[in-house]
């Protein structure tokens, strides 16, 4: 009898415990950030998406399932994801800065800067988020912009190489020769070329 009791017990258990993984989305949660940290991005969009049909509005599922997307450069889905992450949290800045870094990477510049505003009135410390504006600015030839951001960039972090570059390319396209050639002359030494000479055209 005892043995009968105590079987049904450990039967009911097992079976509650299962019944209560299935059915909790940090569960689901906790294998995708794991796959997503192996770099199993499939099974970390599968575990994610399980995770949100429990709870639709689980803001660190949809950031994740959106950063696994991009890793798989699905970025239609991505995008998708980071909005929705937008809509529900307006200050939610990483899935600004993944929007940017999205649009950046595709090359639609002026999209990647609305972003990119958003995420800096929440972060306005974070170089890369800077430069990506900056060349975006640059690309779309709002050259006094692109200067200002990449001025911050270089004081955030004066081993971005690249913005001593760009800084000099947007400073010649307003015709600041001589102000250019200091930080082309920069970006030179920094980068090793003692024979290369840099300068406006």
């Amino acid at each position: 009898m005892l043995k009968r009791i105590a079987f049904s017990y450990i039967l009911g258990f097992v079976l509650g415990y299962f019944g209560f993984s299935q059915n909790n989305p940090e569960s689901f949660y906790d294998k995708g950030v794991k796959s997503f940290q192996n770099k199993n991005y499939k099974n970390a969009v599968e575990n994610f998406t399980k995770a949100l049909k429990i709870r639709p509005d689980y803001l660190s599922a949809l950031y994740f399932r959106g950063s696994a997307y991009m890793a798989k450069k699905t970025y239609d889905k991505a995008v998708y994801d980071f909005l929705k992450v937008t809509e529900l949290d307006p200050e939610y800045a990483l899935a600004y800065y993944q929007l940017g870094k999205i649009y950046y990477i595709e090359k639609s510049y002026p999209t990647a800067i609305i972003h990119l505003n958003n995420a800096i009135k929440l972060v306005d410390n974070n170089s890369e988020l800077y430069y990506m504006r900056g060349y975006s600015y640059f690309k779309t030839d709002q050259f006094n912009e692109a200067i200002k951001d990449f001025k911050n960039v270089i004081d955030l972090d004066p081993d971005k190489t690249d913005a001593y570059l760009n800084l000099g390319l947007s400073l010649c396209e307003l015709n600041f020769k001589e102000t250019a050639l200091i930080y082309l002359e920069q970006y030179a030494a920094i980068k090793g070329y003692k024979n290369k000479i840099l300068y406006c055209k």
